[in-house]
């Protein structure tokens, strides 16, 4: 027997009702967790602020960053797999977006990445049938670059060209994403960015200081972003 002890929202210890357990040997207490592998790689030691591992909401699409820049995509369900090519230095942190209906009924899910060169994607990952069978197909649709009429505030508190470092998308409303630079987060809608522009098109190119929504206070420059 024990008593039963929780955390009320405020962080305070609430609780009190008595409870009694038992250990039983039946087959659920002897179920043990089924672990697979789906890929083993080899990386450098060393310190990662951001994510360098992402899952879809319903774990089907794995992704993580590699050397020479590159962002590998697995399917856990087909073990397909396939390669993002775009960034130009280390992948820094990824986030996969909120499921929207219609993507999510064609399989289509969406990853945002931002590089050591301060550059901002956002990929459409996809399987898709072709003559030689199932593919795992990812693009990018939208490219957000920094730049000096962005007047991103450096740590210094100085308007510069200042590059992304950190990304975060909102859990809940499909399209929107938080790219992070210097002390600045600017809040992303991918959806209205992309509104009227067909992916067989290439990637709609974006500059900094066309973002208007953004949230500032910071001092210095910002280490992580949630959305609540």
């Amino acid at each position: 027997a024990g008593e039963l002890v929780g955390l009320s929202s405020q962080g305070v210890a609430v609780g009190g009702k008595h409870v009694s357990y038992r250990r039983g040997d039946n087959a659920r207490a002897r179920a043990s967790l089924e672990v697979s592998s789906i890929t083993v790689y080899n990386t450098a030691g060393g310190y990662h602020a951001g994510r360098l591992v992402a899952a879809t909401h319903d774990r089907r699409v794995v992704c993580y960053a590699m050397k020479k820049a590159l962002i590998r995509a697995t399917n856990d369900t087909s073990e397909l797999r396939t390669l993002l090519r775009g960034h130009e230095r280390e992948v820094l942190d990824m986030a996969f977006l909120a499921p929207r209906g219609d993507l999510q009924r064609a399989g289509v899910y969406r990853l945002a990445s931002v590089g050591a060169g301060g550059k901002v994607f956002v990929w459409h990952i996809s399987q898709q049938a072709g003559p030689g069978g199932a593919a795992l197909v990812a693009f990018p649709v939208l490219h957000v670059q920094p730049s000096a009429d962005g007047a991103a505030m450096s740590p210094g508190g100085a308007a510069a060209a200042v590059g992304f470092h950190r990304c975060a998308a909102h859990p809940h409303a499909a399209g929107i994403v938080a790219a992070i630079a210097g002390s600045e987060a600017f809040i992303l809608d991918v959806d209205a960015a992309l509104a009227g522009h067909s992916p067989a098109d290439g990637p709609v190119v974006v500059r900094s200081g066309e973002v208007r929504r953004r949230c500032r206070g910071h001092a210095g420059a910002i280490t992580d972003a949630r959305f609540s």
